[in-house]
């Protein structure tokens, strides 16, 4: 769930649907199915896909992420399926997010399960903004970022 605003929450499910309310402490939300349930195969293993994340930095920027190595945008994240876009980055190829953070609409952050982050300075901008790093420890797989300021991410 990521909330920009006390106006607006935003939230995804392993199902494929995108839940978003305007009043978030009524209780009320209303949900639409955004993926579709796309299978991959890798060698034995079958996975379905499935949102693993997302950050709105602001009302009119959302970026989930799934575990098919896709990113899903909107800059209208109420408006119904339609309104999301699927990008394929080239930083992704044969991996997928585990862990995204927006502090702003010029910056977000991925944490890959490969042990590398990707960052973008236009994440709605298309796929070719985005370019992987290699984190200093090999070993490590980022599953959870959090940006509280442009100058500052924490991976864990």
């Amino acid at each position: 769930v990521s909330c920009p605003s006390s106006r607006l929450c935003v939230g995804v499910d392993t199902f494929g649907n995108v839940f978003s309310t305007t009043n978030p402490g009524s209780g009320a939300w209303s949900g639409v199915t955004v993926l579709h349930g796309r299978l991959t195969v890798v060698g034995t293993e079958t996975s379905t896909q499935a949102f693993t994340g997302i950050a709105c930095p602001s009302a009119t920027a959302c970026l989930a992420t799934d575990n098919h190595g896709d990113l899903i945008t909107s800059r209208n994240p109420t408006a119904g399926a339609a309104a999301w876009r699927v990008l394929r980055p080239a930083a992704l190829r044969r991996t997928h997010a585990d862990a995204v953070a927006c502090p702003n609409t010029g910056l977000c952050l991925l944490g890959l399960d490969n042990g590398r982050i990707a960052v973008s300075t236009q994440p709605l901008g298309g796929p070719a903004g985005w370019a992987r790093s290699r984190l200093v420890d090999r070993g490590f797989r980022p599953s959870a970022i959090s940006c509280p300021t442009r100058r500052l991410c924490v991976i864990g």
